[in-house]
């Protein structure tokens, strides 16, 4: 059977962030088809929910995991992107397999200037710039998706 790479990394990531939230207590619920707004839902102890978009995203070379917020489909008349409809969901939880964690943000995490993108920091900037700056390592808490 021919494997399909981007839809391989995509599963990859939701399982990742399946097991991350599972590991700490979250219950996760999938939607019956894949073409639903979120990937999962999940309900924490308090009964809180969050309607989570997942990503698969790999370091660069730069230090940063870049969140492009369009998403990809194809049809009979080729490849489409799309801008991501953020009303549809609560939350980011991206999955970066060279630090094998998961990177949480909320929407409103999503700074107004960054309407197609974000960069979450390894490291920080060469010239200790902080300002405007989203250091991957706030973004760690799983918590985060239900404040």
């Amino acid at each position: 059977m021919a494997s399909h790479h981007t839809k391989d990394k995509g599963d990859l990531g939701v399982v990742m962030v399946i097991a991350d939230l599972v590991r700490h207590g979250i219950r996760v619920y999938l939607p019956l088809s894949e073409h639903q707004p979120s990937d999962l839902i999940a309900l924490d102890g308090s009964g809180r929910v969050a309607r989570v978009q997942v990503k698969y995203r790999t370091l660069e070379p730069t230090g940063v995991v870049s969140i492009d917020f369009r998403n990809t489909y194809s049809d009979s008349h080729g490849a489409h992107k799309k801008l991501a409809d953020h009303s549809q969901f609560d939350c980011y939880a991206v999955y970066c397999p060279q630090t094998e964690k998961v990177y949480y943000f909320r929407i409103d995490d999503i700074p107004e200037r960054s309407a197609r993108c974000v960069s979450l920091r390894m490291v920080p900037t060469a010239n200790n710039q902080k300002k405007k700056v989203m250091m991957a390592s706030d973004y760690e808490a799983f918590g985060r998706i239900f404040d």
